[in-house]
């Protein structure tokens, strides 16, 4: 493992740090999708909607089936 990794106190905190902190376990279900949405929020780099990220997705995906389409028409009426 990485020298820098190990000794990083941030991947591996010391016992005072891990004595000052919490674990949450079997939480109601509407705090539990809170923390879903906000966790969503941070890995998406701001607040928002998940939908939003998978529009974004499909938008991009149906341009790409698009074009997909329209180069295997193109090649086929080059071939006939």
């Amino acid at each position: 493992m990485d020298e820098e990794m190990v000794n990083s106190p941030i991947h591996y905190p010391d016992v005072e740090t891990l004595a000052r902190t919490q674990v949450f376990i079997n939480l109601p279900d509407d705090t539990s999708k809170l923390v879903d949405k906000l966790w969503a929020e941070v890995k998406m780099g701001g607040p928002g909607e998940s939908a939003v990220l998978v529009a974004i997705i499909l938008g991009f995906l149906a341009v790409y089936v698009a074009i997909v389409i329209y180069k295997r028409r193109k090649f086929k009426r080059e071939m006939s």
